[in-house]
């Protein structure tokens, strides 16, 4: 059988698609295992490219290489923008505001303090190479929080900052650049600049106004929705680049904000299409990235190199971490010690510095090569050293959790709340949601952490607060809303941790056997039938005829046919029993409803 043989654009095709789908395949697996997506796709760049088995031809994108990587971080930093929530910026903490600020340009000087001395660079190269390392990104942060488990507020910080340090980052690195290669004195450096940073920002605002307005009309049909700010967003993205080169960037941040801002209802299509092509993007760019990545590269910076990744891990981060954090009332050395480990670098600064280096190809091939080996090298030592390690840590300094997870309550109403409250009494983390603020000011009152917000609110899946929910159970009044509730949910823990009260009714509905359990992936898995409406039992509830109890002694409780048992607690676990009905094992707890008017809590007559 005669070999495959490859024309070029077959070549292109092939090798878009090969990186495409292995890297979703990546994805896939990296999320079950809750590790950070970004080391697995760059071994499976280099297994698959001329390193490796030479599945993937990247000679063969070479022609459209520079301006397809653009566009994909375009979009990535674009997708960014549309995280920010810039109505919760006066409540990010001090912590946050520290470490984005003061903490950011310590360990942006830090860094290049480093490669100034260690590679014997000038100064503008050590602070081009400087500002590339100081980005983490969700992408990364998010999997390692949901496998090492700290106590709040640790994973509300290191959210924040991944979200927010990447436009920050992206803005020091233009200045940077801008400063290398613009020619003459230095105010003609900082006229270039500013004349780029205007033209990305305004650029940015006018078309993320006139997105924003545009997807307001009614005449915009839905379907097109994602299509027209996608295009729009590569239009002004184009637009600002033939203007300035590197100024479309900071157009693309600055119109997602813009867009995240003004546009409405339509974002709930923004946000849940950018949650499915967000994997995609970062798939089908790493992939690509690691197939371009020489590995005699990263070698070749030798004990130096050692010296300067061990350095920005060791040295700087820490101190970056406890000077923005000098001021904290709520971090001990402890805390910030944990911070100060977990800072991942991720696609940010891996894209970054691969379309750095084509830009300097020409005119700087040295220190191209140089800004992504000494970046590579950061990501891959952050990532393997700080995944094996920051859970162990973690558990040393105290500052970890032995739980498996919080629960996450979608309901203000006072059957909720108690629940909220037995879960909490019993060992649990407990986060409760609700829409109505008069609910969440009552649950605050009884020591519940709780969250104004409207559960169909597709930011909420983002929101850091959530970071480490692992468990939603929906109490709402009406079943229709638990049902859709449910069903926005699942992308946040998966269908097997989704629960929701059910009536009896429902319980009678003729569901065929084969298709019950799609109906339970789809809207969750519904629990206590026995009872019924839960509104009937807000009044008990008030004055003290039923009771949601955590109790230790299984037997005396158990015994009592007025009980309904709603959790059974193991290993300081809550986990559900769907039916209402005892735990056949032995269990090291429980969590009923207990009613003391001489009925049971299903209102039948106790005998």
């Amino acid at each position: 059988m005669s070999p495959l043989i490859l024309t070029p654009d077959s070549a292109l095709l092939l090798s878009l698609s090969i990186c495409a789908f292995a890297g979703i395949v990546v994805h896939i697996v990296a999320d079950h295992f809750r590790q950070p997506a970004i080391g697995p796709l760059l071994l499976v760049g280099l297994v698959l490219g001329p390193s490796g088995f030479g599945v993937i031809h990247p000679d063969a994108i070479d022609p459209v290489f520079k301006p397809f990587l653009s566009v994909l971080v375009a979009l990535i930093l674009f997708e960014g923008g549309l995280t920010l929530n810039a109505s919760r910026w006066h409540s990010i903490a001090p912590e946050i505001r520290g470490l984005l600020s003061i903490g950011v340009f310590v360990a942006w000087l830090g860094s290049a303090g480093l490669v100034f001395v260690l590679f014997d660079l000038p100064v503008v190269h050590a602070l081009l190479a400087g500002s590339l390392v100081i980005v983490s990104g969700p992408t990364v942060v998010r999997p390692m929080l949901r496998r090492i488990r700290l106590k709040p507020p640790l994973p509300q910080i290191l959210q924040w900052e991944s979200v927010l340090i990447d436009p920050v980052g992206v803005f020091l690195t233009l200045l940077c650049f801008d400063w290398l290669v613009t020619q003459g004195d230095g105010w003609a450096h900082v006229g270039t600049f500013l004349a780029r940073f205007s033209i990305g920002l305004i650029a940015g605002l006018v078309g993320g106004l006139v997105m924003s307005r545009i997807l307001k009309s009614p005449k915009l049909p839905d379907h097109m929705v994602n299509m027209l700010v996608i295009a729009c967003m590569m239009l002004v993205y184009s637009l600002c680049e033939a203007m300035a080169a590197e100024s479309g960037l900071m157009a693309v941040v600055m119109a997602g904000l813009v867009i995240s801002i003004q546009a409405g209802e339509r974002m709930r299509r923004l946000v849940y299409f950018k949650r499915q092509i967000t994997p995609l993007l970062i798939s089908l760019l790493f992939v690509l990235l690691a197939t371009k990545l020489e590995l005699s590269k990263i070698g070749e910076l030798g004990q130096n190199g050692l010296f300067a990744v061990l350095g920005v891990m060791f040295v700087v981060r820490p101190v970056s971490v406890f000077i923005g954090t000098f001021f904290s009332d709520t971090l001990g050395w402890k805390e910030k010690t944990a911070l100060a480990w977990v800072a991942p670098k991720g696609i940010v600064a891996a894209a970054m510095s691969m379309l750095l280096s084509l830009e300097l190809g020409q005119d700087y091939p040295v220190l191209g090569d140089f800004l992504v080996a000494f970046t590579y090298a950061i990501i891959l030592s952050t990532i393997l050293v700080q995944s094996l390690t920051a859970g162990v840590l973690a558990r040393w300094l105290g500052v970890g959790r032995s739980d498996p997870g919080c629960w996450l309550v979608v309901g203000g109403n006072p059957f909720a709340r108690a629940v909220a409250r037995a879960l909490k009494s019993s060992g649990n983390m407990v986060i409760l949601l609700d829409h109505r603020i008069q609910r969440i000011g009552q649950a605050r009152k009884e020591g519940l952490s709780a969250i104004h917000s409207d559960i169909f609110n597709l930011r909420l899946l983002d929101d850091p607060a959530l970071v480490n929910v692992e468990q939603v159970i929906c109490l709402t009044e009406n079943d229709i809303l638990n049902q859709l509730a449910c069903r926005h949910l699942l992308a946040l823990v998966g269908c097997n941790c989704v629960y929701r009260l059910t009536t009896t009714q429902e319980t009678a509905l003729n569901i065929k056997k084969r298709d019950k359990q799609t109906y339970c992936d789809s809207f969750g898995i519904p629990i206590w039938p026995q009872l019924g409406k839960v509104r009937p039992h807000f009044k008990k509830l008030s004055h003290g005829s039923e009771q949601v109890i955590s109790s230790f002694e299984l037997e005396d409780i158990l015994a009592d046919e007025r009980t309904l048992p709603l959790f059974q607690i193991r290993h300081n676990m809550a986990q559900v029993l769907t039916s209402c009905e005892p735990p056949s094992d032995m269990s090291e707890g429980i969590v009923a409803l207990v009613s003391s008017n001489g009925k049971s809590v299903a209102g039948v007559d106790v005998k």
